[in-house]
């Protein structure tokens, strides 16, 4: 097409014919992908073993294997579960795969978006507070640090806290949900430079930090509380934590 040409109404019709076809199969092909990754995501979960304490990456996070498995080729197994409001049935999704050199991997094709994991049992809940966190490891610290008394959620990275955060909401609706964020401002002011030496106009230091931005606004979502680490306390070096 260019300038010239003369389009009619029964080429529109046939385009937007098209276009629904074409939304239709990609529709139709993510929902079978995300139903192939449930089944690989099931069977790499059975065929799993209790995971061990003394796997690298929980060492070198000192905390200890609650609730994981690991695979023949020593990867921990995180299952990731979905809450389906409709049904109000929780199902095996997906999983997280992390190897001995901390490389973290979904299943492909598989849901991510609403997806978690549950640190804790059932009896926990009773208590009426829920702490939601981004990874495994912060998680099972947090955990201990509450003297393994209050459920903690994963749900594994920061952009996936809004819909973890509304799915845990959906299910406790008079709870206290208390997100405890990453601290990325390290990372944030190497981005904000980043933009200044490239002539752009800096954003809030706040938006570049997305452990932050994305509690902050998890919290905000579901009308929960955020709490934030405090390194200044501790005699360790902030980037390393």
């Amino acid at each position: 097409l260019d300038a010239t040409s003369t389009v009619t109404d029964e080429q529109r019709a046939q385009w937007q014919s098209q276009q629904v076809e074409r939304e239709a199969a990609e529709k139709a092909e993510k929902r079978q992908a995300r139903i192939d990754a449930a089944a690989r995501a099931e069977s790499i979960w059975d065929n799993s073993k209790p995971a061990a304490d003394d796997h690298p990456y929980l060492l070198r996070k000192n905390v200890s294997a609650i609730g994981l498995r690991q695979d023949s080729s020593d990867n921990l197994i995180i299952p990731m579960q979905y809450y389906n409001v409709t049904t109000q049935g929780t199902t095996l999704v997906n999983v997280q795969t992390i190897a001995a050199d901390s490389e973290k991997l979904f299943l492909k094709g598989g849901l991510v978006s609403g997806a978690y994991f549950t640190i804790g049992n059932s009896p926990m809940f009773s208590a009426g507070v829920i702490l939601i966190c981004e990874g495994y490891a912060t998680g099972a610290t947090v955990f201990d640090a509450m003297s393994y008394s209050l459920p903690v959620i994963v749900a594994f990275n920061a952009n996936n806290l809004i819909p973890v955060a509304q799915a845990v909401r959906a299910q406790y609706p008079d709870h206290r949900i208390i997100i405890c964020a990453d601290d990325d401002s390290a990372t944030a002011h190497k981005m904000r430079d980043k933009d200044i030496s490239e002539g752009k106009t800096p954003k809030p230091l706040v938006e570049y930090n997305a452990g932050i931005y994305k509690a902050q606004q998890a919290a905000i979502s579901i009308a929960g509380e955020m709490v934030t680490p405090r390194f200044d306390v501790l005699d360790i070096d902030k980037d390393a934590a």
